[in-house]
């Protein structure tokens, strides 16, 4: 899909009125356009014979939309160091597929550099991790993305998913490095980057709400999905599920939904010497539905 906007035939503009528009176009985001184009729809209604305005205008663009949202596609690219990030991308492209878009999903510790230079549409899930680093399987991608060989990515079109730990000072770090260098090679934003914390399922989700919206059409993404969506994420407050449990079928209880287990152990398992304070504890699961 092209990232540039579309050309204008037929539109009955003379070429100062093209090029300021498609000027204008090139420095919208996806969200500004929308906006943009009903405040445009607005100016024609209050000048008089909008429906005809309306039909005239789809009938000129329509031959410059040869990629309608549902024949798009796009690559989900992971870097996961524990697997939330691999899990997220492929819920990802799960909710594409569902929605008529071709999605196919990759590790970037497999991913092979030399096909960026052809990619249209590349999403990613990008998780930080220690002091700011790319998970360790992705490090090698990063360092070529940060290299002399990248190439530049004026027919890309990107989005980043950073998954992090706000308690560290390089909150989001790896995500954050991946969005900045791929608009420094030319690539164009798709949707602006969103910054998880630990609890990230909510934001995550309204993310790829807002993305898929997008990709289905204005129609679809004017629905409201996407204006819920924060830049970055927001202070959540913390919840705890049982690490290591699984819900059986019908459970109602998950991570957003923590079941309150009452604890029946608790051994200090550390010596009287120690410095730390390691225990064992033990919590009852009756009634919970959770193995």
């Amino acid at each position: 899909m092209d990232m540039m906007p579309p050309a204008l035939p037929g539109t009955g503009m003379d070429d100062s009125q093209r090029e300021l528009l498609r000027s204008l176009g090139r420095t919208l985001s996806a969200e500004q356009a929308f906006w943009v184009s009903g405040y445009f729809s607005g100016v024609a209604e209050a000048r008089g014979n909008f429906q005809a305005a309306a039909a005239s205008a789809v009938t000129a663009i329509a031959p410059a939309r040869q990629d309608s949202p549902t024949t798009a596609s796009m690559k989900i690219l992971y870097a996961s160091e524990t697997g939330n990030a691999a899990d997220l991308a492929r819920q990802f492209a799960s909710r594409a597929q569902q929605a008529g878009i071709a999605a196919s999903v990759e590790d970037l510790a497999r991913y092979k550099t030399r096909a960026l230079k052809d990619e249209t549409m590349l999403l990613f899930v990008a998780s930080t991790h220690g002091e700011g680093e790319p998970a360790e399987p992705a490090l090698p991608f990063f360092e070529f993305l940060a290299g002399r060989k990248a190439p530049t990515l004026p027919q890309l079109r990107f989005a980043v998913l950073a998954l992090g730990d706000s308690t560290y000072e390089f909150f989001c770090q790896a995500g954050k490095m991946l969005d900045r260098r791929l608009e420094e090679l030319g690539a164009q934003r798709l949707f602006e980057r969103c910054d998880c914390d630990v609890d990230y399922e909510a934001d995550a989700g309204r993310w790829i709400d807002a993305v898929l919206g997008l990709l289905q059409g204005p129609q679809q993404a004017g629905n409201g999905a996407h204006d819920a969506v924060p830049g970055s994420a927001s202070n959540a407050t913390l919840g705890f599920a049982l690490a290591g449990s699984q819900p059986l079928a019908g459970t109602p209880y998950s991570k957003a939904n923590p079941f309150l287990a009452q604890v029946v152990e608790n051994i200090r398992i550390t010596g009287r010497g120690s410095s730390k304070d390691t225990r064992h504890i033990e919590l009852a699961l009756d009634g919970s539905g959770l193995t």
